[in-house]
C-alpha cells in the first residue's frame, strides 16, 4: 500500500475518533443523573474499594459495595471477575478519583475497539473501505456513544474479546502459537469480565474467517498441540467455575434463579423494535437490515453462515430474559451488526462507481449523509432520573452519621445518590414495619424518595417522622432528613 493512501486512511480513521470523542465528551462532566447510574454506581464503587483497600484485603479481586443485599448486609458485590472496577482503581490512583476520571476509562477503550475493528475487518477482508466504514458504524451508532460514555463494562470486555479475535486470525495466518496462546488469554479475561461476550469470538469467526480451512487447521492443531486447546478450556473453565464459588460463598444472598424466558412472548417483539431503535437509530436500524439483504445476495450461503444465524438466534433466546428489560445486553452482538451495516454502505458505494451515469462522490456523499442521520438525532435521553447528584452532594456537605435509604427510580436509577453522598444505603421498604426493623439496625438518617415509586403508607410515615431538606421540581423527588 502506498504511503499516500495510508496517509488518507490514517486522516479518516483520525477523523472517526475525533467525530466519536466529540460527542463522548459532551457528558463527561455530568452527575449520576442519567440512564443506568445505578450500574455506573456500581462499578465506581467497586473501584473505590480497591484504591482505598488493594485488591486482596478482602479476598483475591473480591468486589465491595455501599449498598446491602437483600436485607443481609455483606459488603460484597455479587459480580464477574472484576477486571473493569480494577481498570477504573488505577486510572484513579493515576489521575485521582473523579467521574471523568472514570469516564475516560471506557472512552479510551471505545476508540481502541474503533480501531481494533478496522484492523480486523481489513486483515480478513483485505476491504480497506469496508474496513473504514465498519470502523465509523461501530463508533458512531448510539448505543456505542452513549454506553462508551457511561460507567459500565462494556467497551473494556469488548477490547478483551476483540484482541483474542484478531490473535486467533493471526495464529490461522502465521501458524505462531505465540497468537493462539494470546488469544485465550484475552478470552478468559473477556468472558470473565461480562459472560455474553463469549458470542463475540464464533460470531465474527463465523462472520469473516473462510471457515472451512479454519477448522480443517483447528482439527489438525488440536492432534499436534493439545495441550493448547485442553490447557485453554481447562484454564477458562476452571476460572469461571472457581471465581463464581468464591463469590457466592462470601455473599449471603437467596439463590440466583436464572428468569424467565420472553423469546416467546409477543410484548418482547414489540420491545425489542423499540430497543433496535434506541441502539441503531431509525437509519442505522434501516442501513442494518439492508446490509443483511444485500450481504445475502453478493455471497452464497454457506454453512458458515448458517450456523451464525443459528448462534444469533440461540443468544436471543437465552438472553430475552435480560433484554427483556435492558437493552445494552444486545451490545455483544454489536461487532456483528457494525460490520453488516458497514456492508450497506460498501455495497452502494461499490454499485455507484460501476455505474458511470452517476458520478462517484455524489454517491459517497449520499451514504455519509445518510448514516450519520442517526447521530445528529439523538435516541437516549441522559437525564431520567434527576435528583441523584443534588441530593447526594446535600447528604455529603451535611453528613455527621447514619445511613441513607432510597426508593427507586424506574428499575433502580436512585443509586447514583450513593455515590455523590459516599455513604451506605439500602433500598426503601415497601412496608413500615420493616422500614422500622431497618432505621434501628442501620441507624438510617436520610431518606431520598421518588414520589412514583413509594408505598403511600412508607411515605406518609417518612412525612411524619423525617424532616423535608430537598424538593426537586414538581415533587418529584424528595429528601428527608432524621434529626
Amino acid at each position: 500500500m502506498g504511503v499516500e493512501k495510508m496517509k488518507k486512511i490514517y486522516l479518516i480513521l483520525g477523523a472517526i475518533i475525533l467525530l466519536t470523542l466529540s460527542l463522548q465528551l459532551i457528558n463527561i462532566h455530568s452527575g449520576l443523573d442519567g440512564f443506568h447510574n445505578w450500574k455506573s454506581t456500581h462499578y465506581l464503587v467497586v473501584a473505590e474499594h480497591f484504591t482505598e483497600d488493594g485488591i486482596a484485603k478482602h479476598g483475591l479481586f473480591v468486589p465491595r459495595c455501599y449498598w446491602t443485599v437483600e436485607n443481609n448486609y455483606t459488603g460484597i458485590a455479587q459480580d464477574n471477575l472484576p477486571v473493569y472496577p480494577m481498570i477504573v482503581a488505577g486510572f484513579f490512583n493515576l489521575f485521582g478519583h473523579s467521574l471523568e476520571v472514570a469516564r475516560s476509562v471506557e472512552i479510551t477503550f471505545h476508540i481502541l475497539n474503533i480501531l481494533l475493528m478496522f484492523l480486523i475487518v481489513k486483515t480478513i477482508t483485505k476491504k480497506q473501505n469496508l474496513a473504514l466504514l465498519t470502523s465509523f458504524f461501530y463508533a458512531l451508532f448510539p448505543i456505542s456513544i452513549y454506553f462508551s460514555q457511561n460507567i459500565q463494562n462494556l467497551s473494556t470486555g469488548m477490547f478483551f474479546v476483540l484482541v483474542s479475535v484478531f490473535s486467533i486470525y493471526k495464529w490461522y495466518q502465521t501458524d505462531k502459537y505465540k497468537y493462539f496462546a494470546i488469544s485465550i488469554v484475552f478470552a478468559v479475561i473477556g468472558i470473565l469480565s461480562y459472560y455474553t461476550f463469549a458470542v463475540v469470538i464464533p460470531l465474527m469467526i463465523g462472520l469473516l474467517f473462510p471457515l472451512k480451512d479454519f477448522w480443517r487447521k483447528s482439527i489438525d492443531t488440536f492432534f499436534k498441540k493439545p495441550v493448547l486447546y485442553i490447557g485453554g478450556l481447562i484454564v477458562g473453565i476452571l476460572s469461571l467455575v472457581s471465581w463464581q464459588l468464591h463469590i457466592n460463598n462470601l455473599l449471603i444472598m437467596h439463590d440466583i434463579q436464572m428468569g424467565e424466558i420472553y423469546f416467546f412472548n409477543p410484548e418482547w417483539w414489540l420491545k425489542q423494535m423499540v430497543f433496535l431503535k434506541d441502539n441503531l437509530g431509525y437509519v442505522g436500524m434501516i442501513l442494518f437490515l439492508l446490509g443483511i439483504y444485500f450481504y445475502q445476495r453478493e455471497n452464497k450461503l454457506k454453512t458458515k453462515h448458517y450456523l451464525t444465524i443459528v448462534l444469533i438466534i440461540a443468544f436471543s433466546v437465552v438472553m430475552s430474559r435480560k433484554t427483556w428489560f435492558h437493552q445494552y445486553h444486545w451490545y455483544p452482538l454489536l461487532p456483528f451488526v457494525a460490520v453488516m451495516t458497514a456492508y450497506c454502505a460498501w455495497f452502494i458505494i461499490k454499485q455507484t462507481k460501476q455505474n458511470k451515469k452517476i458520478p462517484t462522490a455524489l454517491g459517497i456523499c449520499f451514504v455519509f449523509m445518510i448514516s450519520t442521520l442517526f447521530v445528529v438525532i439523538p435516541t437516549y435521553d441522559f437525564k431520567p432520573a434527576p435528583g441523584n447528584s443534588i441530593a447526594g452532594e446535600y447528604i455529603h456537605e451535611h453528613y455527621t452519621n447514619g445511613s441513607l435509604m432510597y426508593s427507586g427510580a424506574w428499575s433502580g436509577q436512585s443509586f447514583g445518590v450513593l455515590w455523590h453522598s459516599h455513604i451506605e444505603g439500602i433500598r426503601l421498604p415497601g412496608n413500615i414495619s420493616e422500614l422500622k426493623t431497618l432505621e434501628k439496625r442501620l441507624n438510617t438518617k436520610w431518606i431520598f424518595i421518588y414520589i412514583d415509586y413509594v408505598n403511600d403508607d412508607v411515605f406518609e410515615y417518612v412525612r411524619s417522622n423525617y424532616n423535608l431538606v430537598l424538593e426537586g421540581k414538581n415533587y418529584e423527588w424528595l429528601l428527608y432528613q432524621k434529626t
